[in-house]
């Protein structure tokens, strides 16, 4: 009796233990916005770098260890969306870029995303572009927007006209 309770308890456990095959939409937020789709000759990071950045027009910041996720086993399919899928990214990150092999459904092969819905999850559509296999995803690489400069000078200039003002207001009272 007791070795049956056992099986019992280990196979609930298993059943309600399993990986999810599927994940809600809202968890990852909702699907992001497609910018641009095309085909490219050399697709080497520096390639598709140079692309994206033409793109959105400014700098990206792209790092080819942490920002590139091959094949597409962990894209996860959104409850029901047929043709959603979801992939976790490595970090937050402001654009992606999915690159399919060859296939006869779509005529390219690398579409950017803007990430709007959910800034560490990369969601999409792939009936929307023509992409009918999740198979065919061959990596996604993540973008992050490049530094903006900040402008010192004028930051300390500002910082030392207010504090003059406070020095010359402050000394004004005094006389009074």
């Amino acid at each position: 009796m007791r070795r049956i309770i056992v099986h019992v308890i280990v196979m609930f456990l298993a059943v309600t233990c399993s990986t999810a095959w599927a994940i809600p939409m809202a968890t990852v937020g909702g699907i992001d916005t497609l910018l641009y789709a095309t085909n490219l000759d050399n697709s080497g990071d520096a390639t598709v770098l140079r692309w994206a950045e033409e793109t959105v027009g400014f700098d990206l910041y792209y790092n080819s260890e942490e920002g590139k996720i091959e094949g597409y086993s962990s894209w996860i399919e959104v409850d029901d969306n047929p043709g959603v899928y979801a992939l976790a990214l490595t970090g937050n990150s402001a654009y992606f870029l999915v690159k399919t092999g060859k296939n006869a459904e779509s005529p390219y092969t690398h579409f950017l995303f803007q990430n709007v819905m959910g800034p560490s999850w990369a969601v999409v559509n792939l009936n929307d572009h023509g992409i009918k296999n999740i198979g065919k995803v061959s990596h996604t690489s993540q973008f992050d927007a490049g530094s903006t400069p900040v402008p010192e000078p004028s930051t300390i200039l500002l910082l030392g006209s207010g504090l003059l003002g406070l020095g010359l207001y402050g000394r004004k009272r005094k006389k009074v």
